[in-house]
């Protein structure tokens, strides 16, 4: 049973639709009842990944300790947002760094 309430289609659809109003993605996502979030991560793994990057994770990927904590001291250095990075590291949300900071600043 898929996770994801959209198709990787209907998630290119969205994005089209979108391209074409010319309205602010703020706008467009709440008329169209997708989170304004979520709609501009679309949009950031379609630019970096193409359509394989709108469609459901079949698994979990796994990272190196090596990259977890270059990603995590880039941002704690203010070198971007949870969302530049997460797409400059190759990951699939912010929520995975925002996951590793938690851990690099309680110790763990």
């Amino acid at each position: 049973m898929p996770r994801a309430k959209h198709t990787a289609a209907e998630k290119l659809a969205i994005l089209e639709a979108l391209r074409k109003s010319g309205e602010h993605v703020g706008i467009f996502a709440q008329a169209h009842g997708v989170d304004p979030h979520t709609m501009r991560d679309w949009q950031a793994l379609y630019e970096r990944d193409g359509f394989a990057g709108l469609a459901e994770a079949r698994k979990n990927q796994h990272y190196s300790q090596g990259l977890k904590l270059a990603a995590v001291t880039t941002y704690l250095n203010g070198e971007g947002s949870l969302r530049e990075l997460a797409i400059r590291f190759g990951l699939r949300s912010k929520q995975q760094l925002l996951d590793w900071l938690n851990k690099y600043n309680g110790n763990k």
